[in-house]
């Protein structure tokens, strides 16, 4: 398994995700979170499986909410750039990657 690196500004984006969530309703909050974490775990082990997207980095859905996790992967590394609603404006998160 490739080890995982999460953004802080993908952290902080999730965790006001799973707030918002939470008090939209109880328990949802850490419904997103199981969903988002699961399927960083499954990119973990298959850093492939997400669609390819614009300059070499990579996106994959989230089966229960449909959240988009972006990425970037080495032999050794993921990099999670972004954990957004489909919502959101696209590649706004671009400026994270690594030069």
């Amino acid at each position: 398994m490739t080890a995982i690196q999460i953004h802080p500004q993908a952290s902080a984006e999730l965790e006001a995700e799973i707030t918002h969530y939470e008090n939209a309703r109880r328990g949802w909050g850490s419904l997103l979170r199981e969903d988002v974490l699961s399927t960083i775990r499954q990119i973990a082990v298959f850093p492939r499986l997400g669609r390819p997207g614009s300059l070499g980095s990579r996106r994959f859905v989230t089966p229960r909410f449909l959240f988009l996790v972006h990425y970037d992967f080495t032999a050794d590394q993921i990099l999670v750039l972004a954990i957004s609603h489909p919502s959101r404006e696209p590649g706004y998160w671009q400026s994270r990657r690594a030069p």
